[in-house]
């Protein structure tokens, strides 16, 4: 356990990783969870309704997929589920950037920080072998995307021009 000093005249601070702990953190993330999915059903359906407009066809069947999961995480969060939700997240996010990637048809594209999101959830909120388990899968799964590209898989054909999309991606 570390102990900070203390903050003006109050207590002295510690972290430690007990249930407790865990438990405040659960606590104070669910109302962040929650702002954060329902930003993400206001964002995520207009960013799908845009990116035909640019060409991004098969990207925008993955985003109504990815409102699909978040609509029902958000139930799921609405009824108490706040763990399962973090879980489901952090699949989602590695099954976004392996469907995502693919259908853009390379890995130099900014699905791939879909994978980062994974790793941050898993980690912060499941601990260190969570985290260890999240960084394999996700070194896993752009190795195979990697290996696929190079031997011609994936199909896609990335469009590298830069416009408008690179800056609402970003």
């Amino acid at each position: 356990m570390m102990r900070l000093p203390p903050l003006s005249n109050g207590p002295a601070v510690s972290f430690s990783a007990t249930a407790g702990a865990a438990q405040d953190i659960m606590a104070r993330a669910v109302p962040a969870m929650r702002m954060m999915l329902a930003s993400s059903l206001v964002g995520l359906p207009l960013l799908a309704l845009l990116m035909p407009m640019a060409g991004m066809v098969r990207e925008a069947m993955v985003m109504w997929v990815m409102v699909t999961a978040t609509a029902g995480f958000y139930w799921l969060l609405s009824r108490g589920y706040a763990r399962f939700v973090l879980c489901g997240v952090v699949v989602a996010f590695v099954a976004l950037g392996i469907v995502s990637t693919a259908a853009y048809g390379s890995v130099r594209g900014s699905s791939i920080l879909a994978f980062v999101g994974a790793i941050l959830v898993g980690g912060i909120f499941f601990g260190r072998a969570a985290l260890v388990a999240t960084v394999a899968a996700s070194v896993a799964a752009v190795g195979g995307l990697i290996l696929a590209e190079n031997a011609g898989i994936l199909r896609a054909q990335p469009d590298f021009s830069v416009g408008a999309m690179q800056w609402l991606n970003y």
